[in-house]
């Protein structure tokens, strides 16, 4: 029968990681980056996240439309929350408000209709495709 001896440095205990410290416990060094790299990644996506008031449940992009000088953007809303369009419009301006780099485009109310019926039926209550324009 053949025994190995465990090399111990003064204090480790057998059974402990060689990452362990003196006198046992747990040493944070294995995957110490781990927690701080994946806090850095969450403030990250939450810098980038688009703010919202609680009280209106809208989002919005870009999409490769212009209208004029203005890009269409697609506003979503809550599809628990059917809004008609006149609801949606004031609520996609309220949003557009909030940003300092962008303004709401000049397009008529039937260009902004036409859009958002052309982006599907089952869409009708919770789009809106309107005009923005934005300096970034």
């Amino acid at each position: 029968m053949l025994v190995l001896r465990q090399n111990l440095s003064p204090g480790r205990q057998a059974g402990q990681p060689p990452t362990a410290p003196p006198g046992g416990g747990f040493a944070p060094t294995r995957g110490r980056g781990l927690p701080s790299a994946l806090c850095a990644t969450l403030l990250t996506l939450t810098a980038c996240a688009p703010m919202h008031s609680p009280d209106i449940s809208v989002r919005h992009f870009g999409s490769t439309q212009f209208y004029e000088e203005a890009r269409f953007h697609l506003f979503t809303f809550d599809p628990r929350e059917p809004r008609s369009l006149g609801d949606r419009i004031r609520l996609a301006q309220a949003e557009i408000a909030r940003d300092p780099d962008c303004r709401w485009g000049n397009a008529p109310r039937a260009v902004i209709e036409e859009a958002t019926l052309a982006q599907g039926a089952q869409f009708a209550d919770t789009l809106l495709a309107a005009p923005v324009i934005c300096e970034t």
